[in-house]
């Protein structure tokens, strides 16, 4: 199971723009906090 992930910073924002799905990320993302 390979993802491709790409990460891009715009000023004080990062994005991940690749294949996870919104219930994935959004957990992801609340415990990088």
């Amino acid at each position: 199971m390979t993802q491709q992930l790409s990460w891009s910073r715009e000023g004080e924002t990062l994005k991940l723009k690749g294949e996870l799905d919104q219930d994935l990320l959004n957990p992801l993302w609340d415990a990088r906090r």
